[in-house]
């Protein structure tokens, strides 16, 4: 090893170890040049100083549609994220998500540049498939998910493409411009047929028009600062800036995928929800069996909402790319199977009240954020899950009873949570826009809040104090709504 080094040293040395850096540095060219073009160009965006506690930044975040003139869909997402901190490695990745036997994800590509350049590429092999939902029991919805966080450093810019196509069940779409990273380029572009048209609504800032090129509409951003996480703050969905998108067919096309106002979604939904609502002998047997000891008409809805809220909730979503992720299964096999998710518990409960000459319509609300649905918009895509309005008389009263001006006084209740029982509603969804599916007389319609003595704590507390100093003493609580 000696005499190695002593042959190459001086000038031979220095020239040797050039033509090494030289070597690199020309793999390193040529594996940059295999990452496409795209993503070369957001690797090179220069991006602001951020707080040391934004763990990334997002370089550039778009989709592209295609639409042809049968309804199919293409669509090509292309995500570029650079990592800023030991926490944003986590950041390093990509996902699709597909319905089994009905769409397909055709390409999946990753890619890991390092801060020194080496690349990295992913493909099928690196990519991992499972059910969108592990809590089903069976789902369609299916994810497949590109993890790259492990070869992620600080530095790295890691870039994800997808290919997903899908004959979409309205021709309707969202798009949100960002999470809660700071976003340099953010797009969403729709190509649509000769002959259709595209409009857009936004939300959380001001308008975003789309710029047109023949078919092609634009929608773009550029700029957008981190949306920091505060405590007891709104969701990102209702800061971040989104576009709500319809794309109109020319005339004489499919017209079953477009609603101009909420009284078309709640026609649409009906024709879903009613055909499902059978009345047999078990089911008019099961509603006797339940309210055998009710007298009043609150204490029979009383009844069959408590039964129909303790069947098993189980999801199995069959058939969702044709709409029956919104259709409930017949009343009578929920009956006899004994489970249901919340859209088959909304319409036993309406066959279990109608055997019993009490109507009730399903409602089509958003869970988890009573500030999501957005009037301007009409759209099934804004639910994501579904309770039940019931008709009462006068008798009936409480703080989830409200009047409409065409169906008449309904009780809004949740069939499928365990803990809220009739006459209260879920603090999620009060306050929330529901749609009611009630054919023509339906719509859209603000869910009740129920009034501050409905929802209090109670505190007692008997205390002794002896003659030594000692306190003994007992304390109760009583929660309400």
């Amino acid at each position: 090893m000696k005499y190695l080094i002593t042959a190459f040293s001086g000038p031979l040395l220095a020239i040797s170890v050039a033509l090494l850096v030289f070597l690199s540095g020309a793999q390193d060219a040529f594996a940059f040049q295999k990452v496409p073009a795209w993503l070369q160009q957001a690797a090179a965006l220069p991006h602001p100083s951020y707080d040391a506690k934004v763990p990334a930044v997002v370089l550039h975040r778009e989709t592209a549609i295609t639409l042809d003139n049968s309804g199919k869909q293409v669509k090509v997402e292309r995500t570029a994220i650079k990592v800023l901190t030991r926490e944003g490695r986590r950041e390093a990745g990509g996902a699709a998500f597909y319905l089994s036997k009905f769409n397909s994800v055709r390409e999946m590509e990753g890619w890991m540049i390092a801060p020194g350049g080496t690349v990295k590429s992913y493909g099928k092999k690196d990519v991992i498939d499972r059910i969108s939902d592990p809590d089903d029991i069976y789902d369609e919805g299916r994810i497949k998910i590109l993890d790259a966080s492990g070869d992620a450093e600080v530095g790295s810019v890691f870039g994800f493409t997808s290919t997903v196509e899908d004959r979409p069940l309205f021709f309707q779409d969202k798009w949100i411009f960002q999470d809660e990273h700071p976003t340099l380029i953010s797009r969403y572009s729709v190509e649509v047929p000769d002959g259709w048209t595209a409009t857009s609504i936004t939300f959380n800032r001001s308008e975003v028009a789309p710029s047109v090129r023949g078919n092609v509409y634009t929608w773009e951003l550029r700029g957008l600062p981190a949306i920091p996480k505060e405590t007891m703050g709104p969701s990102f969905v209702n800061v971040a800036p989104r576009v709500a998108v319809n794309y109109f067919p020319a005339a004489g096309g499919d017209t079953n995928k477009i609603f101009p106002n909420w009284t078309e979604v709640s026609r649409w939904t009906t024709g879903l929800f009613d055909p499902q609502v059978v009345v047999d002998d078990a089911v008019a047997i099961k509603a006797r069996e339940i309210t055998a000891n009710a007298k009043t008409e609150f204490e029979k809805i009383r009844a069959i909402g408590t039964f129909v809220q303790n069947l098993q909730y189980i999801s199995i979503d069959i058939g969702v790319g044709y709409g029956n992720g919104m259709k409930p299964r017949p009343s009578d096999l929920v009956l006899n199977r004994g489970y249901g998710d919340c859209k088959d518990k909304a319409n036993l409960m309406r066959a279990l009240l109608r055997s019993l000459k009490i109507e009730a319509f399903p409602v089509a609300i958003y869970s988890g954020d009573a500030e999501f649905v957005r009037i301007e918009w009409p759209s099934p895509g804004q639910f994501n899950h579904c309770i039940i309005a019931i008709k009462v008389s006068s008798e009936t009263l409480g703080p989830t009873v409200v009047d409409h001006p065409d169906l008449g006084r309904l009780l809004i209740f949740d069939a499928t949570d365990p803990f809220t029982p009739v006459g209260d509603l879920p603090e999620v969804l009060q306050g929330s826009y529901g749609m009611i599916a009630a054919g023509e007389k339906g719509g859209l319609f603000k869910m009740p809040v129920t009034p501050a003595e409905a929802n209090r704590l109670e505190r007692t507390i008997e205390m002794a104090i002896n003659s030594q100093g000692s306190i003994t003493g007992k304390v109760g609580e009583r929660t309400f709504g």
